[in-house]
């Protein structure tokens, strides 16, 4: 993006500068064709950050709903477990409690996220899925007699 505004300032540069040693009419001319060339850049280039800002949001809204959808089957699962008063269930509990915490901080970064920080965001969130899969997996092996 900072490449892209550098362009436009120096083609604003180059179409207000004046060829003093030309003709007036033509020196008029280029820079007819100077300033529309620069405004079709300028167009070009918000349509273009529209669209990366309307990617951005939106891949962003689905990772945050996707965090939440896990959370909130985190936070069912550890309900059920309350009526069960073993220790079983009570490591069950503890673990899923620290899987929460990890998810809440996930859900965070997805939430403070900008558009330059998103691929990095993005990145770990993305790992994040891949690891916290594994680990459901896991705990539903660990605990299976828990399960319902």
């Amino acid at each position: 993006m900072q490449h892209i505004l550098l362009v436009l300032a120096a083609t604003a540069l180059l179409s207000c500068q004046e060829n003093k040693g030309t003709n007036t009419s033509s020196t008029d001319s280029s820079n007819e064709k100077i300033s529309e060339g620069a405004a079709q850049i300028r167009e070009g280039m918000q349509e273009k950050a529209d669209t990366a800002t309307s990617n951005f949001k939106r891949q962003r809204d689905k990772a945050r709903e996707t965090l939440e959808r896990q959370r909130d089957s985190i936070d069912k699962k550890i309900d059920e477990l309350r009526e069960d008063n073993s220790k079983r269930g009570d490591k069950a509990r503890e673990r899923l409690k620290a899987t929460r915490e990890r998810v809440n901080e996930k859900l965070d970064d997805v939430k403070n996220a900008t558009a330059e920080t998103w691929d990095k965001t993005k990145r770990g969130v993305d790992t994040f899925f891949q690891r916290s899969d594994r680990e459901w997996q896991e705990f539903r092996r660990d605990f299976k007699e828990l399960w319902h």
